[in-house]
């Protein structure tokens, strides 16, 4: 009988032990990651033109001001609100370019026209992501694509000692050129802690 309750109160103190390290584990990620984020910079490993000036440049907001309003937004979910364990939200919204044609016009994929009149529209991605030793986010699945989707895929997601999060990005972009494919690098810092 003495065996028996010692196996019951040694597994009662595991259990504990497991629920108070993942306590502590969700405020040091709520503490250190939940909350919005504002873009700082985003540069593209190809020159392009945005604003169909015919000066190509790899630093976007100034290509396309609507840029600048990119935002992230990652939330820290309580475990007894967890539809599955480990598992959190990560969300960017990024511009995507939609574009109107004169009736009766066909639409040039590989070149811009003066006749086509372009609107940014901030689209909003959803996604789950889990964190690794408290430093890597780590965006599980591939993101939905649609035909208003610019996102091709994430690449890779850092924070450096500065709260700031580097995400690198394949995206389509509508340029002087067409539609480009390019690889992006944002960096984003937060500007609350809220959600």
């Amino acid at each position: 009988m003495k065996r028996f309750t010692w196996i019951i109160i040694s597994l009662l103190a595991l259990i504990s032990c497991n629920k108070s390290d993942w306590h502590d584990n969700y405020e040091e990620l709520k503490l250190q990651y939940n909350g919005k984020y504002e873009l700082l910079s985003s540069y593209s490993d190809d020159a392009v033109d945005l604003n169909m000036d015919g000066i190509y440049s790899t630093d976007l907001p100034v290509e396309n001001p609507e840029i600048q309003r990119a935002r992230l937004e990652i939330k820290i979910i309580a475990e007894d609100r967890m539809t599955e364990p480990g598992k959190h939200l990560f969300d960017e919204m990024w511009p995507v370019a939609h574009i109107s044609l004169p009736r009766g016009e066909v639409f040039d994929s590989t070149r811009y026209h003066e006749s086509y009149s372009i609107m940014y529209a901030m689209k909003i991605m959803p996604c789950w992501c889990e964190f690794e030793d408290n430093n890597s986010i780590i965006v599980l699945g591939e993101p939905t694509i649609d035909e208003s989707s610019a996102l091709i895929s994430f690449e890779s997601i850092d924070m450096d000692e500065n709260d700031i999060i580097t995400f690198v990005t394949l995206r389509k972009l509508y340029t002087i050129d067409g539609w480009v494919e390019t690889r992006i690098t944002s960096r984003y810092k937060r500007y609350t802690d809220r959600t």
